[in-house]
């Protein structure tokens, strides 16, 4: 019966489309299951979403802009070193910040979790978010599972907005 009404529930949710199929409502779980694993593995990152899905339908499709090799070096690169030394360079400026303003009689200040500062540029933002939809679009591809990938790119926007159908 839960599960029924988990189906009945999502394919009220469809907006101008609705799940027709076990298919789209697993490809919308996996898309929704992908977005709450960036969000609390990496909520750190401003990543740009709609970037994410464009890589995963690029690769998924075969027409990506980079290969999957060039996508995992960049992603490497950013994760071993850059998110850390960013992260830090973060935490110090927060810390000063926070002391400035407990001498001057303020409260902290009210931080968004995800700062812009994890990116050097509006570019680099974009080609990593690519780079990680372009992962996840291989493995998709790759898996030879059945996916939608309007759901599961669904599934993910709604998920990073808040307002999923699924938790």
């Amino acid at each position: 019966a839960v599960a029924a009404l988990a189906v009945v529930s999502m394919t009220s949710c469809g907006g101008s489309r609705a799940m027709k199929s076990d298919v789209d409502t697993l490809s919308y779980a996996l898309g929704s299951n992908i977005g709450y694993g960036v969000k609390y593995e990496m909520s750190d990152i401003p990543f740009d979403f709609k970037t994410i899905a464009n890589g995963i339908e690029s690769a998924a499709l075969g027409k990506a802009k980079v290969t999957q090799e060039e996508a995992i070096e960049l992603l490497r690169n950013y994760f071993m070193t850059t998110r850390g030394e960013r992260a830090r360079a973060i935490a110090e400026r927060n810390a000063q910040d926070d002391s400035l303003r407990l001498a001057q009689g303020l409260e902290k200040a009210v931080r968004v979790v995800a700062d812009p500062e994890m990116f050097e540029s509006e570019e680099e933002r974009e080609a990593l978010s690519y780079a990680f939809g372009v992962d996840i679009g291989n493995n998709v591809k790759n898996s030879g599972i059945p996916v939608q990938l309007y759901w599961l790119n669904k599934g993910m926007l709604e998920t990073h907005e808040g307002n999923a159908a699924v938790t």
